[in-house]
């Protein structure tokens, strides 16, 4: 991917920013982002650089000369030579897009202050790039912690759901619906201790009315709401529904809707639209019980009062 080339550009000779010195081990990568390990120089605390690419590569130049960039901080007005008004049109809103975008995942994750969710340490931003420095996990993302021990025992599950549901259930009173709940989007440290991460996809829903229903239909779908792969309306409900899909996994190492290698997209969307699953034998009446009512249509779905007390949870 051409980020990864222009980011080892700017940082081959120079890799301090601000208080933090960017490593060159990759830890995964976006649309338009790479994510970074980085340390202190201060105090060799090891965090997480997310470091999004600012500039927007048009059909008239390569993100690996020197010709420039598109910034969606600073669009051209003016047309460069070879390079049609409409086309050039296109890639400016394409740049202020990705301008608004990484402003509102800023904005999000400054409101949400809570134990289970990522602390964001500092924002830098230079012409080309904005660095985000946010804590980083020792243990790693959920659905990779499963893959290399296995399912959990009950009681470490609900252990950890419960941080899980704390935390989405925080953003839903802070009017943020995160609308990509997966277990990749939670981390653990050593303490076994839950962070939500990634609010890439997530909504602020404060000024909208109670009646507006969200229309935006992004997501995993093996973890998605029926009324999300049928692409209608939906609220801040669709996060309860992933969070249950999540303690399935945490319980069985398997989805209820679908097998990871064979189901197709389409076989997904009926098992959803059905809602019909089978149970593991090992599933205890009480976590059926909950499960059943996160894992439903809307109108059945149990909201965070409901979840949180729970006979599973509190036992």
């Amino acid at each position: 991917m051409y980020q990864r080339r222009l980011l080892s550009k700017r940082l081959g000779d120079d890799p301090f920013v601000g208080d933090y010195k960017i490593l060159e081990q990759e830890i995964g990568e976006g649309s338009n982002s790479v994510v970074r390990l980085a340390e202190n120089v201060d105090t060799g605390a090891r965090v997480v650089a997310k470091i999004l690419i600012k500039k927007v590569p048009t059909p008239n130049n390569s993100p690996f000369g020197n010709s420039p960039s598109y910034s969606p901080m600073s669009t051209p007005s003016g047309s460069p030579m070879g390079i049609s008004p409409a086309v050039i049109a296109n890639y400016q809103s394409l740049a202020q897009k990705m301008k608004d975008e990484t402003l509102r995942e800023i904005h999000i994750m400054n409101k949400l202050r809570h134990v289970n969710i990522i602390n964001t340490l500092q924002v830098l931003e230079e012409s080309s790039y904005l660095f985000l420095f946010m804590e980083l996990s020792s243990e790693g993302d959920l659905y990779s912690y499963i893959q290399r021990h296995g399912a959990f025992e009950e009681s470490r599950a609900r252990h950890l759901f419960k941080q899980m549901a704390q935390a989405v259930s925080f953003c839903h009173q802070a009017k943020v619906c995160h609308h990509d709940i997966k277990l990749e989007n939670f981390i653990l440290d050593s303490s076994d201790n839950i962070k939500l991460i990634d609010f890439g996809y997530a909504i602020d829903f404060t000024t909208k009315p109670d009646s507006e229903k969200f229309h935006i239909f992004n997501g995993s779908p093996a973890y998605s709401a029926p009324e999300i792969l049928e692409r209608k309306g939906h609220d801040e409900s669709v996060d309860i529904f992933s969070v249950g899909i999540c303690l399935y996994y945490m319980m069985s190492a398997e989805y209820p809707f679908c097998d990871e290698i064979r189901t197709t997209y389409e076989q997904l969307v009926r098992n959803v639209r059905s809602l019909h699953f089978v149970w593991p034998e090992h599933f205890s009446p009480l976590l059926r019980d909950l499960l059943s009512h996160m894992i439903s249509k809307p109108s059945h779905r149990y909201q965070w009062h409901h979840i949180l007390s729970h006979p599973w949870l509190t036992q």
